[in-house]
């Protein structure tokens, strides 16, 4: 009687693990103003799910430690090692190494601005005098030209690649901006795009466009060959003016490619 129960157990066992979501790619995000740390998983099957679907972006549905899925280098602790969205335990050593990935993924982000972008999203603008209610006094405002609300670090395990970027846009339009570095051209790029094209359009950060920055410092050949590619996923060459006021100016560092979502 031993033996069949036995059984039972390894099956049960089987189908709990055949359950669990694939998860193909991860994604952190740092709030530009609070430095908040969250966790976004690209996967195979939702929460509890029995069937497995196209693949898609969730918090919940993460598998135990230990299940296969790589820990990126330098970064925040996957959720697989905790249960909930948000790094906010209060746990001084879990605080500490989520300050300190959040600081990591803001710098990274920030070294990839050429000066272009750093005059239109981290400059201030010339700040203006406006009277104030009180007789004889003035105060300052300061403005920026479009404004940063996400830092963005994504993980794809698939093709084992790392992309950051930024959420910015002016007033309530968002645009997920993500840097194209020399070192992906040589990796399948298929599966990071589709992932990339479905975080742009998630609730967390509902942005309308995604904006491709690609290095200038890829060579003609295979960059022509991308922005070929590319178009036939529906990205058109794009200038800055949606964020400069109107100004049709280019970055002299990157190639900047978008496609509404």
């Amino acid at each position: 009687m031993a033996k069949p129960h036995n059984h039972t157990r390894r099956s049960s066992s089987s189908n709990r693990s055949e359950t669990r979501p694939t998860i193909l790619a991860s994604c952190y995000t740092v709030d530009a103003r609070s430095a908040m740390l969250k966790g976004l998983h690209y996967s195979t099957t939702g929460a509890g799910g029995k069937l497995p679907h196209l693949p898609h972006w969730g918090h919940s549905g993460i598998p135990e430690v230990g299940s296969g899925i790589p820990s990126p280098p330098r970064s925040p602790p996957l959720a697989a090692a905790v249960s909930h969205d948000e790094y906010s335990s209060t746990d001084k050593a879990t605080k500490g190494r989520t300050g300190g990935a959040a600081y990591h993924i803001t710098e990274e982000c920030e070294r990839l601005f050429c000066d272009k972008l750093e005059a239109i999203f981290l400059v201030e603008r010339e700040t203006t005098k406006q009277e104030s209610l009180v007789v004889g006094t003035q105060t300052k405002s300061t403005k920026y030209k479009a404004s940063i609300s996400e830092w963005i670090e994504v993980w794809d395990y698939a093709s084992d690649l790392n992309f950051r970027g930024f959420v910015g846009g002016v007033g309530g339009d968002k645009s997920l901006f993500i840097f194209f570095e020399p070192n992906v051209m040589d990796k399948d790029l298929k599966p990071g795009l589709m992932a990339l094209i479905e975080l742009a359009n998630h609730p967390v950060l509902a942005c309308s466009e995604l904006v491709i920055c690609l290095d200038r410092l890829i060579s003609e050949t295979d960059s022509k060959g991308l922005i070929r590619d590319l178009g036939w996923v529906g990205f058109e060459l794009a200038t800055l003016a949606p964020w400069n006021d109107g100004v049709n100016d280019t970055s002299n560092e990157w190639v900047m490619l978008s496609m509404e979502i």
